[in-house]
């Protein structure tokens, strides 16, 4: 018989074996390394790349670790106003090497500035990228942020819809998302509760029209698609943050005091309990696909759209709101 406490514990364990380089409330671990990549590629990072990098610097070699920590150490002890001079050195040392580092800033620093929507200024992939983890994030700040294909390509589709229609300052305040959303989670360890509680309440006001009941359901769907490509992928060590995820959507539903939204919820406890206690593969695709089945048939939207998306950016207090712009380690 499922025991809640079970569940709970196995949650627990998952959140704690995340990954090595997550900090507090899911957040990438402060690091000057990252910092300087960030500050060299002028590349405000989002957590998947501070993630990605933070997983690359424990494979380099000895001589390119020395080689940036050196360059690191040296921006430090140069006053702001002349760190400028310095960039084309270092971002000739970062991007020089034939290696994995190379390699993964040259991609950070390409698909950063590619256009998704033209305009002025233009939608870029690292601003819808910062977008769709805040969004993740602002609804659940105690998990890393990690946005599913699903979700992103939902995402997309929805804000390209809705840029052009956007004002020159709400454009200009969605460019900049990057900047915000890297300054806040350097800010966020620091803030005090009632700070975090203010703000999370600014975004529970801005996501309202986003996640009603049958967004809700959407979503969780796409969590359990998410699942079902681990399994049949077969990274069991991925799911944890899948599972937390799709708990968290579970306990989202049963506050709707909706019959429907509270069935999908005990169906997703099920396949959630199934899943840690290690049932057969086969066994837990055929949980998952039925009671996706079901869900999709209860959620009459079709995913996020771009009317959803509007109050964020037409609000009273002017659309979206992420951080003050403070924080970052260096001056871009």
């Amino acid at each position: 018989m499922f025991k809640p406490k079970t569940l709970m514990a196995g949650l627990l364990v998952g959140l704690m074996t995340l990954a090595p380089t997550a900090g507090a409330d899911g957040l990438s671990k402060p690091s000057p390394l990252a910092d300087l990549c960030e500050w060299a590629l002028q590349v405000p990072l989002t957590e998947a790349q501070r993630q990605s990098l933070a997983q690359l610097i424990t494979g380099l070699p000895p001589s390119r670790l020395a080689q940036m920590n050196a360059d690191e150490q040296r921006l430090q002890a140069t006053d702001v106003q002349q760190r400028n001079s310095l960039r084309a050195e270092l971002h000739g040392h970062l991007l020089g090497g034939s290696d994995a580092l190379a390699s993964w800033a040259l991609q950070t620093e390409s698909t950063s500035s590619l256009v998704l929507v033209a305009g002025e200024p233009a939608l870029t992939s690292q601003a819808m990228a910062a977008f769709c983890e805040w969004l993740l994030f602002a609804v659940d700040p105690e998990n890393p942020p990690v946005v599913s294909a699903q979700l992103a390509a939902i995402l997309d589709r929805a804000v390209e819809d809705l840029y052009p229609t956007l004002d020159a300052t709400q454009r200009a305040h969605l460019a900049q998302l990057p900047l915000g959303w890297a300054s806040l989670r350097k800010q966020w360890p620091g803030l005090d509760a009632a700070h975090r509680e203010q703000l999370q309440s600014k975004w529970r006001a801005q996501l309202g029209p986003i996640f009603q009941r049958q967004s809700k359901l959407q979503l969780a769907k796409l969590a359990l698609d998410q699942c079902l490509l681990t399994l049949q992928n077969g990274e069991p060590g991925d799911l944890d943050p899948k599972l937390a995820r799709l708990q968290f959507l579970a306990n989202g539903l049963r506050q709707e005091k909706d019959p429907q939204c509270a069935q999908a919820a005990s169906q997703l406890d099920l396949v959630i309990a199934d899943i840690q206690r290690g049932q057969q593969q086969q066994a837990s695709i055929d949980a998952i696909n039925k009671v996706s089945d079901e869900i999709s048939q209860r959620s009459q939207l079709p995913g996020i759209d771009s009317t959803s998306l509007k109050p964020m950016f037409f609000g009273r207090r002017g659309g979206l709101f992420v951080g003050d712009g403070t924080g970052m380690p260096y001056r871009y």
